[in-house]
């Protein structure tokens, strides 16, 4: 039910501002709200449990409840690392940047150039288009 609403929530903005569902912001959310579902539900069972005075909860119980809180904000980190890449990017660079700090690493002299693919198959064909019409030219 969760999941159905926040995709019919990310579709009905998405027509708002004129663009397509980013389905890979709709997947992180979901991921990380299904975690923090499923990591919490124990921890109010018991807070609900232990409100009768009547029935006493071993500390096990509990110290597997704040694991699973804990285990939930650690999980973040690697839900966005697997869903987001520009999240990727950003701790390669800030990676990067610390090991040249530390000397253990050098940028290379030329900086990288990223290849910018075409959107479309036709931007491609008229991209080769205008690169033939310019090489035989010459």
């Amino acid at each position: 039910a969760v999941v159905s609403t926040q995709s019919t929530g990310a579709r009905r903005a998405a027509r708002r501002l004129n663009e397509r569902v980013r389905w890979q912001g709709v997947l992180t959310v979901t991921l990380c709200t299904g975690i923090y579902y499923v990591s919490t539900l124990p921890a109010l069972l018991v807070a609900g449990i232990d409100s009768h005075k009547s029935i006493t909860i071993s500390v096990g119980v509990r110290r597997f409840c704040n694991f699973l809180t804990i285990l939930n904000i650690m999980t973040n980190f690697f839900v966005y690392c697997l869903t987001v890449k520009s999240y990727r990017e950003f701790l390669m660079i800030r990676a990067k940047r610390f090991l040249v700090k530390l000397g253990l690493m050098s940028f290379p002299s030329k900086p990288i150039r990223r290849v910018s693919r075409p959107a479309s198959r036709t931007q491609s064909s008229e991209v080769d288009a205008r690169a033939s019409v310019q090489l035989t030219a010459m």
